[in-house]
């Protein structure tokens, strides 16, 4: 492109930006479709920088002629402080990813004060003071961070487990919920590490995890696990004893193939993602399917697909974050309380977009 081009493209650009007098009306996609009442809303699907920019080029991109590069491979897991910020491990960047949508820009963990310190990143948490920690799976540690990503120190679990998982923080009881993937059992460590507690049987010692994969904390402090290769999730009390369990293999509504992540909101619903059969169940803490997201698709731009959903994060504002492992790209979902519904009403005037044909059939409750 020579500079002509270049000056002509900033011109529409800047066109698009400043010279449009009627305001575009944007669909809204929510989940279960009218006249059931909506609970689930697509916010957008991210993979680099550019789609921080609303998937335009920034006016000096257009000028040089160059594009941002920093871009998802191969993505994980993912979190966010609620705060604009949202962090992705990705194996392939040997690190973790920071989205800042408050500066529309994307960077890696610690900067240059993380290079080499991951290898194999896996799970990512935040304590009640917004440190950041994040671990790597085969080293086997968890690397604590300030606000700031100032790195401070490492939590070392290698004499404990095998691997990290996708681990979760027990803020009110500071503790971390560490799923030992490749040991098949799960640890409860205070912040320094120490072992407070080791499950690796449960249920009158009859039974344990095959390949649990991910935690998460629900409202009243009980521990859900995506138990993986047994295809449930594992219900234990705040301080590790068990209560129940739910799910069974299968690709009917409500049965699990390959379990990656589990989250849950502020309402205590449960969010379980599925690799391979490509979506995202939401289920009642008595195992009760409410609603199902998702299908196959290797489209971008198709609302609701998925290409293998791995890591899932719920932050304080109920705001679901889905990674996508071979999508190379993470999507945003609202789950639509109170307090989102009343800032952004649906009525009979919303635009809303047609019905898709991967959502389920039973609404959340």
């Amino acid at each position: 492109m020579n500079l002509m081009q270049r000056m002509i493209t900033l011109s529409l650009l800047m066109c698009l930006a400043g010279c449009t007098s009627v305001p575009l009306v944007k669909e809204r996609f929510i989940w279960p479709p009218a006249p059931d009442e909506p609970r689930i809303e697509w916010i957008g699907r991210y993979k680099d920088q550019l789609d921080l920019r609303s998937g335009e080029k920034s006016f000096i991109s257009a000028l040089t002629g160059e594009e941002d590069s920093i871009s998802l491979a191969n993505p994980a897991t993912v979190a966010a402080d609620g705060e604009g910020r949202v962090y992705i491990s990705d194996l392939a960047k040997s690190g973790v990813m920071v989205f800042d949508f408050n500066k529309k820009a994307v960077h890696m963990l610690g900067g240059t004060n993380s290079i080499g310190l991951f290898k194999n990143p896996s799970g990512i948490a935040f304590d009640a003071d917004g440190n950041i920690y994040a671990a790597d799976l085969d080293a086997r540690k968890i690397y604590l961070f300030n606000k700031n990503e100032t790195p401070l120190r490492s939590i070392d679990l290698s004499a404990s487990v095998k691997s990290i998982g996708f681990f979760a923080i027990d803020k009110a009881r500071k503790r971390i919920i560490v799923p030992d993937v490749r040991g098949h059992k799960l640890l409860i460590v205070d912040y320094d590490g120490k072992l407070i507690k080791t499950i690796d049987q449960f249920r009158d010692k009859k039974d344990g995890f095959s390949f649990p994969t991910s935690v998460a904390i629900d409202p009243k402090g009980n521990i859900l696990v995506a138990d993986s290769m047994n295809s449930r999730v594992v219900r234990l009390t705040p301080e590790g004893d068990f209560l129940s369990t739910f799910g069974q293999r299968g690709d009917n509504i409500g049965d699990m193939s390959i379990i990656k992540g589990v989250a849950v909101d502020s309402e205590g619903h449960i969010y379980v993602t599925d690799a391979k059969a490509n979506r995202m169940q939401i289920f009642n803490d008595n195992g009760e399917t409410l609603l199902v997201i998702g299908q196959y698709s290797n489209n971008p731009n198709q609302v609701g697909g998925f290409n293998a959903p791995a890591g899932i994060y719920i932050d304080q504002n109920d705001a679901i974050y889905v990674v996508e492992k071979l999508g190379r790209s993470f999507q945003i979902f609202q789950y639509l309380n109170s307090r989102y519904l009343a800032q952004h009403p649906i009525t009979k005037d919303t635009p809303l977009a047609k019905k898709t044909k991967d959502v389920d059939k039973k609404e959340a409750k």
